[in-house]
């Protein structure tokens, strides 16, 4: 009976992840990438693939980080999208995965403003996919992370997505 309704529940979910296979980059792609003199080069080779447009909007002269930019944030897109269409428990599922993300996120974020970086500066290092509400918190100028980290939880991560996790630490620590 359960495989009887599988379309149900997983049937949309599993034509777009199909969907987005088939855009996957064949190796005639890679070999125009490799054959790429330049950097505006690859954006053309690019566009002839399911990546053509996520670049479009940039001007010349292209950048590395602008390209890895585009990409996790296509990457993240996507992500958010079948992530939308899912139900339990692959929804969970995908939350573990992204969860992740923001712990390294956060644990960036910190590190960066335990050695005086400003959160400008991080703020192109930070995973797309890792981003929730409460970042706009810890990445405001004013943000201190001199009080130490029961400080930071107690202000700021308790109530994120990823709280729990750094609870977990800190009751470690405490032993």
């Amino acid at each position: 009976m359960e495989l009887s309704m599988f379309n149900v529940d997983n049937g949309f979910v599993e034509a777009v992840v199909r969907g987005l296979r088939s855009g996957f980059l064949v190796p005639e792609d890679y070999r125009r990438l490799a054959s790429s003199d330049s950097l505006d080069d690859m954006r053309s080779a690019l566009e002839e693939t399911d990546y053509g447009t996520f670049l479009q909007d940039e001007p010349s002269p292209l950048l590395v980080s602008t390209i890895s930019k585009k990409c996790y944030e296509k990457l993240a897109d996507e992500f958010r999208f079948v992530k939308a269409q899912t139900v339990e428990p692959l929804t969970t599922f995908m939350d573990f995965i992204a969860r992740e993300k923001m712990i390294d996120n956060v644990c960036m974020i910190i590190q960066g403003a335990l050695n005086g970086k400003a959160p400008v500066e991080m703020q192109e290092k930070i995973h797309p996919l890792g981003v929730f509400d409460g970042m706009k918190v810890i990445m405001s100028e004013t943000f201190d992370v001199q009080g130490g980290f029961d400080d930071v939880y107690r202000i700021f991560l308790v109530d994120t997505p990823v709280g729990p996790y750094f609870e977990e630490y800190l009751k470690e620590c405490d032993r």
